[in-house]
């Protein structure tokens, strides 16, 4: 696995091997194990690894929820971000 350092604003990596998304969820619970995941994506991304994604979670333990936005730079704003608080707090997050 290669990782690349990001220092932006903060300072994170990036993890790139091929196949990673599909096990995402092994990787993660050797971080955290049996806890709440929501997945916050655009309906476009979504379509290409979500259900992936929320395969390998599931696979490793992980209560997962989904919140789809529509995509592009108008979806980036306030009314979106309460609704992503509100399906937290549905979920009990």
């Amino acid at each position: 696995m290669k990782t690349v350092k990001v220092e932006a604003s903060t300072t994170y990596d990036i993890l790139i091997e091929n196949g990673l998304i599909a096990a995402c969820g092994a990787y993660i619970s050797t971080i955290r194990k049996n806890c709440k995941i929501m997945i916050i994506s655009d309906s476009t991304v979504f379509a290409l690894y979500g259900e992936t994604v929320k395969n390998s979670l599931t696979d490793n333990g992980f209560e997962v929820s989904e919140f789809i936005i529509t995509p592009g730079e108008a979806s980036k704003c306030a009314d979106n971000l309460i609704k992503i608080w509100n399906c937290l707090a549905n979920a009990h997050f």
